[in-house]
């Protein structure tokens, strides 16, 4: 795992496409503040960020997902995007555990939605 300032996919995502890095934040805030269940949440945003279409998650593709729920969560109190600017570390360590568990490089819907 690249720490996460030195991902190419996630600058990427950032740099070249912002208006789909925008999209995927206010899709994931609507998903945190509709009121379908915790199992339909992780569905949907599991489908949402699985951009291969592979019916798996790469780590990057996780790395993604989390910004995206800090980012979001960050319009609600400013803190958080503050902490992931401060300690991207803590966000590898997040995205590393279930792909260190599974001893996997994907995670399936099966891994992910535990995570």
């Amino acid at each position: 795992f690249k720490p996460f300032s030195e991902r190419a996919s996630v600058r990427t995502l950032a740099n070249s496409h912002a208006r789909k890095a925008c999209t995927l934040t206010v899709f994931t805030g609507l998903c945190l503040l509709c009121t379908a269940s915790l199992r339909e949440k992780a569905r949907f945003l599991f489908r949402l960020f699985d951009m291969g279409q592979t019916t798996a998650l790469a780590p990057e593709e996780c790395t993604v997902l989390v910004t995206c729920l800090l980012r979001a969560m960050g319009t609600l109190g400013e803190q958080i995007p503050r902490l992931l600017k401060a300690r991207p570390e803590e966000l590898d360590e997040v995205v590393r555990e279930p792909f260190v568990e599974h001893n996997t490089s994907y995670l399936s819907w099966d891994q992910f939605l535990p995570w």
